[in-house]
């Protein structure tokens, strides 16, 4: 089962070779069916930001894997790639934060990590500690290597901080091998099955998504502070607590649905549904006595969230009046 929840080990190729299934077969027999169904809704889940599951037969799971960066190399999209990666990652660390310590070192040692493991904990090498917490979805002040515990150059960490840390590693991995040359044939088969309509389809829900219209939310009347604080979250980011407030409030505040908003905080790495709509249905009243407003301009300054302010921005002190004045056309 392990080859199935981290099919990108190295030997995952092993095993597909053991197996003795060709490129050829995989794509074109019907005994894989079930291989390239999964592998379609690996891409699929990864678009809409769902958990990619792993049930059923081990052969066609870790089958799928390959075959699905195959479909997602086929489009050569770069935003399809990047959340591709993200959610095989997100998908991985789901297992990781509950496996034993010597699975753990194993995939680690998989992934060329230094490091080493005593006593459920982790002393993590000095440069790949550094090169990891500082990627844009590690933005929380306990990944600052001011705030952590130093010895001999390596960094002490827990067992599930250095869970995280081998996800962002894994979505780097992904990230670097892709996308792969995928012969014609391959794709030809893939548009037989309708696969990359299906994508494409997917694909485009989601960039509608992100125009943010529903409701009649307009992008172009949103103030610099929340398009930044809506991109950060696209570029797969973890936002603050004060970014996550701030943009929740003001979006509810503009009547977007609740689902609607989790979809924009679905991006995030560190993305937990069920925290993630309880804090949500707080800010918005639905659990509590409170409809939250978005915090003012002085606020939003003091927590280093007002970014690039415009023109307009010299003349309001709150978010929603900057939205408010646009949709007037003043």
């Amino acid at each position: 089962m392990i080859l199935a929840k981290y099919p990108f080990l190295s030997s995952a190729s092993s095993y597909i070779r053991e197996l003795g299934v060709g490129l050829d077969e995989a794509i074109s027999s019907l005994v894989y069916d079930e291989a390239r169904e999964l592998a379609l809704t690996r891409v699929l889940n990864g678009i809409r930001g769902s958990r990619i599951g792993i049930t059923g037969n081990q052969d066609q799971i870790v089958l799928s894997y390959p075959i699905a960066r195959a479909m997602v190399s086929s489009i050569k999209d770069d935003y399809l790639i990047a959340r591709y990666a993200l959610a095989e990652a997100k998908s991985s660390y789901r297992y990781l934060k509950n496996e034993d310590p010597k699975v753990l070192g194993a995939i680690a040692r998989d992934l060329s990590i230094d490091f080493s493991i005593e006593d459920n904990t982790v002393k993590v090498g000095f440069k790949d500690f550094l090169a990891l917490s500082t990627s844009t979805s590690l933005r929380s002040p306990k990944w600052k290597l001011v705030n952590r515990e130093l010895s001999d150059g390596y960094v002490i960490a827990s067992l599930t901080e250095f869970a995280r840390l081998l996800q962002e590693r894994i979505k780097i991995k992904i990230l670097s091998e892709l996308p792969l040359k995928v012969p014609n044939y391959v794709v030809e088969k893939f548009e037989e099955y309708g696969y990359l309509s299906k994508i494409g389809v997917a694909l485009g829900e989601r960039r509608k998504g992100m125009e943010i219209t529903t409701k009649g939310v307009r992008p172009d009347w949103l103030p610099p502070c929340m398009k930044a604080l809506i991109q950060r979250t696209q570029d797969g980011e973890n936002l603050p607590h004060s970014a996550r407030f701030a943009l929740t409030s003001f979006l509810n505040k503009l009547n977007m649905p609740e689902e609607r908003i989790l979809d924009l905080l679905s991006s995030s790495p560190d993305f937990d549904e069920s925290m993630a709509r309880y804090q949500v249905e707080h800010i918005t009243g639905r659990i509590s006595s409170t409809t939250y407003s978005p915090p003012s301009c002085p606020t939003m300054k003091s927590n280093s969230l007002c970014i690039d302010p415009d023109e307009l921005c010299s003349e309001i002190k709150h978010p929603l009046t900057y939205y408010f004045r646009k949709a007037r056309g003043r």
